[in-house]
């Protein structure tokens, strides 16, 4: 832990910003994601209503980061002022979603809202990313271990101040128990104000019609594009993670306690592994934390019936998610390396690389509602869902092992050799 306090002081000033800018962003999201997503759900009773907001959230993300970050390039404006007008998008909605009544259309608008200032966010924070770490000498790989290491902590922290809120509005206020947590969120974003404007200017190159024409003909990186849709079984997980909580725990100051507890363990232990990271052991890495996820998805699948199964899942998933999230992190931004190959910039990579991941999101929620409707049975529907995002886990280190291997050369060609 040490030498990589170390080296964390060493990092140059635009790595410093990316990180804190990132930080206030996941420290939003994380609450949100938790409680907003656990409102919906205690408030509907339904997986496909809320299967259905998050499909217009990545819908939104699509226009923001591919749409809005097209314009951007085209009439050369500054990617430096996207985080000012992600986090005031994300502001907005906030503020409508403490102002409005909480049903189906309002809900819709405010998770389009939020899925807008998401998408701006991410183009932002790739362009960056890509500009300012490399590849090579676990540059990339210590980078994104802090970015985790951050969330790690905001895992902590996230839960904590929403549980808090929750009870402070229910007890104290004797107001409705999320009231107080929708007015706070938005104020959350000012904690970005240091460090809004200390990146320097990017302005991405036009996007020509060759590298429009290349992607569309584009034969060559089937697996780059496979490794992108096979990513979306996250969502189906995240929205069947929601209802075991909720059926495990009963409410959202228990799920909130509970979150709170399981992450300060994983917090310790990715700062730790974060000075041993390579980019030749990313997939050693990987597979490891799959195996671990295999492991909870089967403590998962009964946790219906078993109480205590939820909580071992979660223990289990709260030390795994991150050794996975850092490596696929690191193997995504050096994808859309290999996409710029050939091409003006990375830059096209990048919004291509959005929308193709939109396709795999789309069909993995479509999945989920359809399965939801049809059925007619949550608990049958989840345990569906469980196994296919076990199987998308698996094919989506497959395809990653695949990808480095035919770009990378040998180097990362085996995870028995790293």
């Amino acid at each position: 832990m040490y030498q990589s306090l170390t080296k964390f002081k060493h990092l140059s000033a635009e790595k410093k910003s990316m990180l804190a800018l990132f930080w206030v962003y996941e420290f939003a999201n994380t609450t949100a994601g938790i409680f907003v997503n656990i409102f919906v759900f205690l408030d509907t009773r339904s997986l496909w209503v809320l299967a259905l907001l998050i499909l217009v959230q990545v819908t939104a993300t699509l226009i923001g980061f591919t749409g809005f970050g097209y314009l951007l390039a085209e009439y050369q404006r500054s990617m430096r002022w996207n985080y000012l007008r992600s986090f005031s998008i994300y502001f907005i909605s906030f503020i409508w979603l403490a102002l409005t009544p909480h049903t189906l259309p309002f809900l819709i608008v405010f998770y389009f809202l939020y899925g807008l200032g998401g998408g701006i966010f991410w183009a932002t924070n790739h362009s960056y990313e890509l500009i300012y770490t490399k590849n090579e000498d676990g540059d990339r790989d210590f980078y994104a271990s802090m970015v985790q290491s951050g969330t790690q902590l905001i895992f902590i922290l996230s839960p904590l101040l929403g549980t808090a809120l929750l009870l402070l509005a229910d007890k104290v206020f004797q107001i409705e128990t999320f009231s107080l947590l929708f007015w706070v969120l938005p104020f959350i974003y000012l904690l970005s104000l240091p460090f809004l404007f200390r990146l320097p200017h990017f302005v991405p190159k036009p996007i020509t019609k060759s590298d429009i024409k290349s992607f569309m003909t584009d034969g060559e990186h089937s697996q780059i594009r496979w490794y992108y849709i096979l990513s979306a079984g996250e969502l189906i997980r995240g929205v069947i993670s929601v209802f075991f909580a909720v059926v495990a725990l009963k409410t959202a100051v228990n799920i909130g306690l509970w979150e709170t507890a399981v992450a300060i363990i994983s917090f310790f232990a990715v700062f730790t592994l974060a000075n041993t990271r390579r980019e030749n052991n990313r997939l050693k890495i990987m597979l490891n934390a799959i195996c671990g996820f295999l492991i909870a998805f089967a403590f998962l699948y009964f946790s219906s019936t078993y109480f205590y199964f939820y909580l071992i899942y979660s223990v289990l998933m709260v030390f795994f998610r991150p050794m996975y999230r850092v490596s696929q992190h690191a193997i995504d931004l050096h994808s859309m390396e290999f996409l710029s190959r050939g091409r003006s910039s990375f830059y096209p990579g990048i919004l291509y690389r959005e929308i193709i991941l939109y396709i795999g999101r789309f069909f993995a929620l479509m999945f989920v509602i359809v399965m939801s409707l049809v059925l007619n049975n949550d608990i049958l529907s989840v345990k569906i869902g469980i196994i296919i995002s076990a199987i998308l886990l698996v094919l989506h280190w497959h395809v990653a092992r695949k990808m480095l291997a035919k770009y990378d050369g040998p180097g990362d060609r085996h995870p028995s050799n790293n």
